[in-house]
Protein backbone atom coordinates (compact mmCIF):
# COMPACT_ATOMS: atom_id res chain seq x y z
CA UNK A 1 0.00 0.00 0.00
CA UNK A 2 1.23 3.57 -1.14
CA UNK A 3 2.03 5.68 1.25
CA UNK A 4 0.10 9.64 0.87
CA UNK A 5 2.78 11.92 0.00
CA UNK A 6 2.94 14.86 2.38
CA UNK A 7 3.99 18.38 0.82
CA UNK A 8 5.13 21.76 1.81
CA UNK A 9 4.01 24.75 -0.54
CA UNK A 10 5.48 28.28 -0.42
CA UNK A 11 4.20 31.18 -1.88
CA UNK A 12 5.83 34.04 -3.38
CA UNK A 13 3.32 36.72 -2.79
CA UNK A 14 3.75 40.04 -5.11
CA UNK A 15 1.40 42.69 -5.33
CA UNK A 16 -0.16 41.29 -8.59
CA UNK A 17 1.00 38.11 -8.46
CA UNK A 18 1.64 35.01 -6.74
CA UNK A 19 4.32 32.77 -7.48
CA UNK A 20 3.89 29.26 -5.65
CA UNK A 21 6.36 26.06 -5.45
CA UNK A 22 4.92 22.51 -4.34
CA UNK A 23 7.71 20.17 -2.60
CA UNK A 24 6.95 16.66 -1.97
CA UNK A 25 8.53 15.05 1.11
CA UNK A 26 10.98 13.15 -0.77
CA UNK A 27 12.61 16.04 -1.84
CA UNK A 28 10.82 16.31 -5.55
CA UNK A 29 9.92 20.05 -6.10
CA UNK A 30 7.10 20.69 -8.40
CA UNK A 31 7.65 23.68 -11.23
CA UNK A 32 6.84 26.81 -9.66
CA UNK A 33 2.93 27.97 -11.13
CA UNK A 34 1.88 31.50 -11.02
CA UNK A 35 -1.55 32.96 -10.07
CA UNK A 36 -3.03 36.84 -9.97
CA UNK A 37 -3.00 37.64 -6.51
CA UNK A 38 -7.20 38.31 -6.45
CA UNK A 39 -10.29 36.59 -5.86
CA UNK A 40 -10.33 34.53 -8.85
CA UNK A 41 -6.34 34.01 -8.58
CA UNK A 42 -6.76 32.22 -4.93
CA UNK A 43 -9.76 30.76 -6.26
CA UNK A 44 -7.46 29.07 -9.05
CA UNK A 45 -4.60 28.69 -6.84
CA UNK A 46 -7.28 26.39 -4.65
CA UNK A 47 -8.49 23.97 -7.38
CA UNK A 48 -4.39 23.77 -8.05
CA UNK A 49 -3.68 22.51 -4.76
CA UNK A 50 -6.11 19.79 -5.10
CA UNK A 51 -5.25 18.76 -8.39
CA UNK A 52 -1.64 17.98 -6.26
CA UNK A 53 -3.46 16.26 -3.78
CA UNK A 54 -2.11 19.16 -0.95
CA UNK A 55 -4.00 18.07 2.57
CA UNK A 56 -5.88 20.81 3.96
CA UNK A 57 -4.67 20.00 7.25
CA UNK A 58 -1.36 18.79 7.18
CA UNK A 59 0.82 20.50 4.57
CA UNK A 60 2.46 23.85 5.79
CA UNK A 61 1.75 26.44 3.16
CA UNK A 62 4.53 29.68 4.06
CA UNK A 63 4.15 33.16 2.66
CA UNK A 64 6.42 35.86 3.69
CA UNK A 65 4.48 38.77 5.32
CA UNK A 66 4.62 41.12 2.75
CA UNK A 67 2.08 44.14 4.52
CA UNK A 68 -1.54 43.91 2.62
CA UNK A 69 0.02 41.88 0.02
CA UNK A 70 0.18 38.22 1.97
CA UNK A 71 -3.46 39.15 3.75
CA UNK A 72 -5.56 37.90 1.74
CA UNK A 73 -4.19 34.62 0.23
CA UNK A 74 -3.19 33.37 4.07
CA UNK A 75 -7.24 35.03 5.01
CA UNK A 76 -8.28 32.79 1.77
CA UNK A 77 -6.75 29.67 2.52
CA UNK A 78 -6.80 29.95 6.08
CA UNK A 79 -10.36 29.80 5.76
CA UNK A 80 -10.48 26.76 3.29
CA UNK A 81 -9.02 24.98 5.57
CA UNK A 82 -5.79 24.97 4.94
CA UNK A 83 -2.37 25.16 7.48
CA UNK A 84 -0.85 28.26 6.58
CA UNK A 85 2.70 29.65 8.01
CA UNK A 86 3.53 32.84 7.67
CA UNK A 87 7.54 34.29 8.20
CA UNK A 88 9.00 37.59 8.57
CA UNK A 89 10.68 38.36 4.89
CA UNK A 90 14.14 39.68 6.84
CA UNK A 91 15.11 36.36 8.13
CA UNK A 92 13.96 34.23 5.00
CA UNK A 93 16.11 37.14 3.08
CA UNK A 94 19.18 36.05 5.47
CA UNK A 95 18.18 32.37 5.14
CA UNK A 96 18.56 32.99 1.15
CA UNK A 97 21.53 34.44 1.29
CA UNK A 98 23.39 31.25 3.03
CA UNK A 99 22.64 29.70 -0.97
CA UNK A 100 25.58 29.25 -2.94
CA UNK A 101 23.26 30.36 -6.22
CA UNK A 102 22.80 34.14 -6.32
CA UNK A 103 19.68 34.14 -8.25
CA UNK A 104 17.03 35.96 -7.21
CA UNK A 105 13.24 34.88 -8.49
CA UNK A 106 10.28 34.92 -7.33
CA UNK A 107 10.20 31.01 -8.64
CA UNK A 108 13.67 30.75 -6.70
CA UNK A 109 11.92 32.54 -3.39
CA UNK A 110 8.95 30.36 -3.84
CA UNK A 111 11.04 27.40 -4.02
CA UNK A 112 13.32 28.27 -1.24
CA UNK A 113 10.00 28.79 1.08
CA UNK A 114 8.45 25.76 0.37
CA UNK A 115 11.74 24.40 1.73
CA UNK A 116 11.67 25.97 5.06
CA UNK A 117 8.05 25.16 4.88
CA UNK A 118 9.27 21.59 5.17
CA UNK A 119 11.30 22.55 7.98
CA UNK A 120 8.24 23.60 10.26
CA UNK A 121 9.59 27.31 9.66
CA UNK A 122 7.40 30.43 10.32
CA UNK A 123 4.38 31.05 12.66
CA UNK A 124 0.95 29.60 12.03
CA UNK A 125 -1.27 32.51 10.51
CA UNK A 126 -4.44 33.62 12.97
CA UNK A 127 -5.56 36.80 12.09
CA UNK A 128 -9.31 37.35 11.96
CA UNK A 129 -10.37 40.43 9.75
CA UNK A 130 -11.03 42.08 13.15
CA UNK A 131 -7.07 42.20 14.28
CA UNK A 132 -6.48 43.08 10.72
CA UNK A 133 -8.60 46.19 10.89
CA UNK A 134 -6.92 47.34 14.38
CA UNK A 135 -3.41 46.71 13.16
CA UNK A 136 -4.23 48.91 9.78
CA UNK A 137 -5.83 51.60 12.32
CA UNK A 138 -2.52 51.76 14.19
CA UNK A 139 -0.35 51.73 11.37
CA UNK A 140 -2.64 54.79 9.83
CA UNK A 141 -2.12 56.64 13.18
CA UNK A 142 1.37 56.13 13.49
CA UNK A 143 1.76 57.44 9.54
CA UNK A 144 0.03 60.30 10.42
CA UNK A 145 2.44 60.68 13.15
CA UNK A 146 5.21 60.19 11.30
CA UNK A 147 3.82 63.20 8.85
CA UNK A 148 3.38 65.39 11.26
CA UNK A 149 6.77 64.94 12.49
CA UNK A 150 8.52 65.91 9.29
CA UNK A 151 5.93 68.67 8.40
CA UNK A 152 7.94 69.73 11.59
CA UNK A 153 11.15 69.06 10.68
CA UNK A 154 10.25 70.93 7.38
CA UNK A 155 9.43 74.02 8.98
CA UNK A 156 11.97 74.22 11.28
CA UNK A 157 13.85 74.40 8.09
CA UNK A 158 12.09 76.70 6.39
CA UNK A 159 12.16 79.13 9.32
CA UNK A 160 15.89 78.70 10.21
CA UNK A 161 16.87 78.87 6.88
CA UNK A 162 15.01 80.54 4.84
CA UNK A 163 13.16 83.02 6.93
CA UNK A 164 9.85 81.98 6.28
CA UNK A 165 7.67 81.80 9.20
CA UNK A 166 4.47 82.71 8.25
CA UNK A 167 2.78 79.39 7.17
CA UNK A 168 2.40 76.71 9.23
CA UNK A 169 0.49 73.57 8.40
CA UNK A 170 1.18 72.02 11.54
CA UNK A 171 0.24 74.48 14.24
CA UNK A 172 -2.91 75.26 11.64
CA UNK A 173 -3.46 71.01 12.24
CA UNK A 174 -2.68 70.80 15.91
CA UNK A 175 -5.04 74.19 16.58
CA UNK A 176 -7.79 72.37 15.26
CA UNK A 177 -7.88 68.93 17.05
CA UNK A 178 -7.37 67.01 14.09
CA UNK A 179 -4.24 64.79 15.53
CA UNK A 180 -6.56 64.42 19.22
CA UNK A 181 -9.84 63.67 16.86
CA UNK A 182 -7.78 60.99 14.95
CA UNK A 183 -6.59 59.39 17.98
CA UNK A 184 -9.93 59.15 19.71
CA UNK A 185 -11.76 57.47 16.05
CA UNK A 186 -8.80 55.18 16.48
CA UNK A 187 -9.52 54.53 19.79
CA UNK A 188 -12.55 53.80 19.18
CA UNK A 189 -11.31 51.42 16.76
CA UNK A 190 -9.26 49.23 18.64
Amino acid sequence: MEQAKSHSIGIDVGKRELVACIRCSNGITEPPAAFPNSIVGLRKFIVYLKKNNVQKDKSPILLESTGPYHWQPARTLADNGYFVKVANPLHTKQIARLSIRKRKTDKVDAANLAFLASQNYGYQFAETDEMARKKAAIRHYWKLRSTATNLLVHERYLKEYRHISAVSVLKIIVKRGFVAQIRLRICDII
